[in-house]
Order: structure tokens, then C-alpha cells, then sequence
């Protein structure tokens, strides 16, 4: 490990108000260039680093697996292909951040500010997501399977061949987002708000659609959508239905 690499990582571990206040320093002395700790391929896995400075950070390829990273700010951070399972990310800041082919397997990011991030490939397989903001990110080929985005922000987000499947999204809001060919088989979308929303291709087999707002949605080419999930479901004269469907 490079030294100045080195000495970041014991000063974080060791305190985060003393690190807080030298990378603010840092960036003071370097105006109006930015300064941006390097702690790519870094092992902190089970550190405590609530509520850290890590604005801007390079962590590509870091190992944070079940650290404790609630409050922390993460914003435009790049954290691509970093090992984050089992972290806790409650309430962290990680607007326009990228998180491409990371691994945030049974991660809890209750509450984090993740709008207009990149999370292609990212996995979020049974993360807990409830509340989260992710407007404008984009997940294409994100795997999302049995994850809780219950009460999710998700407007205009890109969920191109997301995996979905046995996720619950009751009362998300997903209004203008794009979901080809995305799975949602077995998803609970109750109360879920689709309104605008590009559903071409999607596997919606044994979904629930319990009182999912519908309306002005395409729903073309869309499979294993069948007669009694609409039923209770809100539709209008704009909501584009398969052929197999259309009365």
C-alpha cells in the first residue's frame, strides 16, 4: 500500500472528526483545485466511518464490507466494483456517486440519497432501499432481486433489464422511469405509482398490482401479465396494453 495511501486509512480508522477536519483543510489549501483522497483497493471492512467526509473519495475496487457508513457523505464518490456487503449506508449522501458493478448485497441503505447516481450492475440483492431517493440513476442491469423499496423514490430512473424479481416496491414512486424488459416477476408493487412509466417487456408474472397506479404506462410486449392482476389496478384509455389483453 502506498504510504500517503496508508496514513489516510489509519487517520479514518482512527478518528473521523480528525478526519473530517484535515480533508476539509486540505481542500482549503488546494482551492480552486479539488483534492480527492485515493483510497482505491483499500481494505476497511468493519469500520466505523459514520458520518465521514468522503465527498468526491476514489474508492474503486475498496473493501467495505459491513462497515458502518450511515450519514456518511458520499456524493460523486466513485466507488466502482467496491465490496460493500452487509454495509450499513442509512441516510448517507450518495448523490451522483458511482457505484457501477458494486456489490451491495444485504446492504441497508434505508433513507440514502441516491439520485442520479450510477449503479449499472450494481447488486442489491435483498438490500434494504425503503425510502430511498433514486431519481435520474441508472440501473440498468442492476440486480435488485427480493430487495425492499418500499416507499422509494425511483422517478425517471433507468431500470433497463433490472432484476426485480421478488422485490418489494409497495408505494414507490417510479413515475416516468424506464423499466424494459426489466423482471418483476413475483414483485409486490401495491400502491406503487407507475404513472408514465415504460414497462415494454417486462416480466411481470405473478406480480402484485394491487391498487398500482397504471395510468398513461406502457405495457406492450410486457409478459405473464394477466386479466386478474389489473382488476384491481388503476388503468386509463392512455395505458398501452398488450394485444392479448386489449378488449
Amino acid at each position: 500500500m502506498d504510504k500517503q495511501v496508508g496514513l489516510q486509512v489509519s487517520l479514518l480508522k482512527q478518528s473521523i472528526e480528525k478526519w473530517n477536519e484535515w480533508i476539509r483543510e486540505k481542500r482549503s489549501e488546494r482551492q480552486p483545485y479539488e483534492y480527492r483522497p485515493d483510497l482505491c483497493q483499500t481494505d476497511l471492512s468493519g469500520a466505523d466511518l459514520r458520518n465521514a467526509d468522503l465527498l468526491e473519495a476514489h474508492l474503486v475496487e475498496a473493501k467495505l464490507i459491513n462497515a458502518k457508513l450511515s450519514g456518511s457523505d458520499l456524493r460523486e464518490a466513485d466507488l466502482s466494483e467496491a465490496k460493500l456487503q452487509g454495509a450499513n449506508l442509512e441516510r448517507a449522501k450518495l448523490g451522483g456517486a458511482f457505484l457501477d458493478h458494486a456489490d451491495l448485497s444485504d446492504a441497508v441503505l434505508n433513507g440514502a440519497d441516491l439520485r442520479e447516481a450510477d449503479l449499472q450492475s450494481a447488486n442489491f440483492e435483498r438490500a434494504k432501499l425503503n425510502g430511498c431517493s433514486f431519481g435520474h440513476a441508472d440501473l440498468s442491469d442492476a440486480n435488485l432481486k427480493n430487495a425492499d423499496l418500499s416507499n422509494a423514490n425511483l422517478f425517471s430512473a433507468i431500470l433497463i433489464d433490472a432484476n426485480l424479481s421478488g422485490a418489494n416496491l409497495s408505494a414507490a414512486d417510479l413515475q416516468k422511469s424506464n423499466l424494459e424488459r426489466v423482471d418483476l416477476s413475483g414483485a409486490v408493487l401495491k400502491s406503487a405509482n407507475f404513472y408514465g412509466a415504460n414497462l415494454g417487456g417486462a416480466d411481470l408474472r405473478e406480480a402484485d398490482l394491487s391498487n398500482a397506479d397504471l395510468r398513461n404506462t406502457n405495457l406492450l410486449l410486457s409478459r405473464g401479465l394477466q386479466p386478474e392482476q389489473l382488476s384491481s389496478a388503476i388503468i386509463d384509455e392512455a395505458t398501452e396494453l398488450p394485444d392479448y389483453l386489449k378488449t
